[in-house]
C-alpha cells in the first residue's frame, strides 16, 4: 500500500513539472510577440503595432497600448492633413484662358465660379479672378473665377401696332422742328496721360507699369458705347510683359457698379489699343482706374 502511495505521488509531480514546462515556453513567446509589438510602435508603423497588441489580448497592457497608439495614429493623421492646408501657393493668371484649363488647378481649393456677360471675351473664357495671377494663397482661400457668359443678349422692342385711320383734316402750316443730334452718354473718364506705377518686390523703388495716353467713347450702339483705351508698356524690369488694367464704374451718386478690365502682351516701349463696353441702362457716370489691382507680371 505504501509503495502504490509513493508511485501515485511521482506520477503526479511529473505532470506538474510538465505542466510549468508548457507554460513557461508559452509566457516566453508571449513577451516575445510583446517586443515585437513594441518595436513597431517605436519604427511608427502604428497599423502593423495595433494589429500585433491585439493579437495578445490581455496579456500585459497589450489591450491598453493598442488602444493608445490607434489614438496617436488618428491625430497624427489629423495633424498631417492640417498642415497640407496651409501649404502656400503661387496663383496662376488664368485671365482670358478657357474654365476648362483651370478647373484641375483648382479642385481642393476653396473657390467659387460667378458668370457674366462681356462683349470682349468668349464664352466659358475666363475675365478675371480675385486674387490676381501672382497672389500668395492656400487650400482653404477664398478664389473667385469670373467666367464670360457670351455677349448680352439684345432686348427687342415690341412692335407698335398702326392706329386705325381718321378722318383727313385740312393740312396746317407747321414750323419744322430743329433737328437734334443724339448725345453719347455723359460718362467722366480719367484724364490722359495717366501713368500707373508699383513698387518693386526687389528694389523697393517705384517703378512705373504702363502709360493711358488716350481715353476715348464711340457710341457704335444705342444701348452699349464703348470705352477705347490707348497705353504703353512702360515696365522696365522685363522686355515682353502682359499689362493688365482694371477699371472701376461708379453711378452718378457715386456707386460702385461694377468692375472692368483690359489686357495685353507688350515688348517694352509698345503700345496697344483695347476696349470695353459699358451699358446705358447701368446709369454709367464716372469711371476711374484701380491703380492697386493694375498690375504687370511676365508673359
Amino acid at each position: 500500500m505504501k509503495k502504490a502511495i509513493c508511485l501515485f505521488m511521482a506520477v503526479l509531480l511529473m505532470a506538474f513539472l510538465f505542466g510549468c514546462g508548457e507554460n513557461s515556453n508559452e509566457d516566453k513567446e508571449m513577451e516575445i510577440a510583446y517586443q515585437a509589438a513594441e518595436k513597431l510602435a517605436r519604427m511608427k508603423n502604428y497599423d502593423e503595432a495595433i494589429i500585433a497588441f491585439e493579437e495578445l489580448g490581455e496579456y500585459k497592457d497589450a489591450a491598453k497600448r493598442a488602444k493608445n497608439l490607434r489614438n496617436l495614429k488618428n491625430l497624427t493623421d489629423k495633424n498631417a492633413q492640417s498642415e497640407y492646408t496651409l501649404l502656400e501657393f503661387t496663383f496662376p493668371d488664368f485671365a482670358g484662358r478657357p474654365l476648362s484649363e483651370a478647373s484641375s488647378y483648382l479642385m481642393g481649393f476653396n473657390h467659387t465660379i460667378t458668370e457674366e456677360y462681356s462683349n470682349n471675351v468668349d464664352k466659358d473664357v475666363i475675365i478675371r479672378t480675385i486674387p490676381a495671377a501672382g497672389a500668395t494663397v492656400t487650400k482653404t482661400s477664398g478664389i473667385t473665377i469670373y467666367v464670360s457668359r457670351g455677349k448680352e443678349p439684345k432686348t427687342e422692342t415690341p412692335q407698335q401696332q398702326t392706329p386705325p385711320k381718321q378722318q383727313e383734316t385740312p393740312p396746317q402750316e407747321t414750323i419744322p422742328p430743329q433737328s437734334i443730334a443724339p448725345s453719347k452718354p455723359q460718362i467722366q473718364l480719367p484724364s490722359t496721360p495717366y501713368q500707373i506705377t508699383t513698387t518693386s518686390p526687389n528694389t523697393g523703388i517705384t517703378v512705373s507699369i504702363a502709360t493711358i495716353t488716350k481715353i476715348e467713347i464711340v457710341d457704335e450702339e444705342s444701348y452699349r458705347p464703348d470705352i477705347y483705351v490707348t497705353f504703353r508698356n512702360d515696365y522696365v524690369l522685363s522686355n515682353s510683359t502682359t499689362i493688365r488694367i482694371y477699371f472701376r464704374c461708379y453711378d452718378k451718386d457715386n456707386n460702385f457698379i461694377y468692375e472692368k478690365s483690359i489686357f495685353a502682351n507688350l515688348e517694352k516701349g509698345e503700345s496697344a489699343k483695347q476696349s470695353f463696353g459699358v451699358y446705358n441702362s447701368d446709369n454709367i457716370y464716372k469711371i476711374v482706374v484701380d491703380d492697386v489691382k493694375s498690375s504687370a507680371y511676365l508673359s
